[in-house]
């Protein structure tokens, strides 16, 4: 019952706070540089989460970790947060949230194939149905009425984001990272919070304060301590869950990017009450299906 708790909370916690990942990193790097934002973002998000691990756990906090499981969290940590936010934060510089969110929607299928393949993990036909069924829903939310879209190279660069990111996340079931998910979100974090920061450097980038808007400030924070916990509730997800049911986000997210748009003053189309449906549907049938595969396991 606590471990089901425990999911239930994690879902949570990445439908309502991924959900507006896409607004966040756009206003902040709009007057902050990508290495310096991503870096210390992520190591405070690191620091932030330290805190509660030792506050959880107290001195078990760091006990049983070992090289190989470091090394295993890093390896994670790479691909999942160092590539995924360089490419993503690097694209939402010119691209549109809505068509961001068309290339994210992509994310699912990319997960089931790279779980079958690098873990051998089996899908049903109707869990593959669902996946093109909330791209689908997904295109429908976001059409305006014409398909010719410029091209941008931001665009491919996005795709890599999605790319690394879902690689990452299917790579990490091969890898004996560690048992705390807590502990194993701070490592991740660490580690790209600082190589991004060497890189800002590196670059030797001059860091204009003045230069830098109130909400650039309010968004990174925002980041640093929601976009943390969200993070480490998605690590522990993709550690106790399928990929195709954890990759539900992306549609949950589309669904609660439009109404935080509402927020801000956006128009909703008519397509949201056609598409809405349809991202549902998708994401109750992944769940579904994973209800039966569970049957069939406890049956054998």
């Amino acid at each position: 019952m606590a471990r089901n708790l425990k999911i239930i909370t994690a879902y949570l916690l990445v439908y309502v706070i991924w959900s507006t990942t896409f607004l966040a990193v756009k206003t902040a790097v709009s007057s902050i540089p990508l290495f310096f934002f991503t870096g210390v973002r992520w190591f405070f998000s690191g620091v932030f989460l330290t805190f509660i691990g030792i506050a959880l756990y107290k001195r078990n906090f760091f006990k049983g970790i070992t090289k190989k499981q470091i090394l295993s969290s890093l390896t994670s940590g790479f691909f999942v947060i160092i590539l995924n936010t360089l490419f993503f934060t690097e694209a939402m510089k010119t691209l549109d949230t809505y068509f961001a969110a068309i290339i994210g929607a992509t994310s699912p299928l990319f997960m089931t194939t790279f779980d079958f393949f690098l873990n051998g993990k089996k899908f049903q036909k109707s869990t593959l149905f669902a996946i093109f069924l909330g791209i689908g829903g997904i295109a429908v939310l976001v059409y305006k009425g014409s398909m010719n879209f410029s091209y941008d190279p931001h665009i491919l660069i996005f795709m890599l984001a999605v790319l690394s990111f879902t690689f990452g996340s299917a790579y990490s079931n091969r890898l004996e990272i560690p048992k705390n998910p807590v502990l194993n979100s701070a490592i991740q974090m660490y580690f790209a919070g600082i190589a991004c920061f060497f890189m800002f450097l590196f670059q030797e980038n001059s860091l204009q304060l003045e230069i830098i808007s109130f909400n650039s400030w309010f968004s990174l924070l925002y980041l640093i301590i929601f976009g943390g916990i969200g993070m480490f509730a998605y690590l522990y997800l993709i550690k106790h869950e399928p990929l195709s049911r954890v990759s539900s986000f992306t549609y949950v997210n589309a669904i609660g990017a439009t109404i935080l748009g509402i927020f801000i003053g956006e128009k909703i189309s008519a397509n949201f009450f056609i598409a809405a449906p349809m991202i549902f549907i998708a994401v109750m049938l992944i769940l579904r299906s994973r209800v039966k595969v569970e049957n069939l396991k406890q049956v054998n």
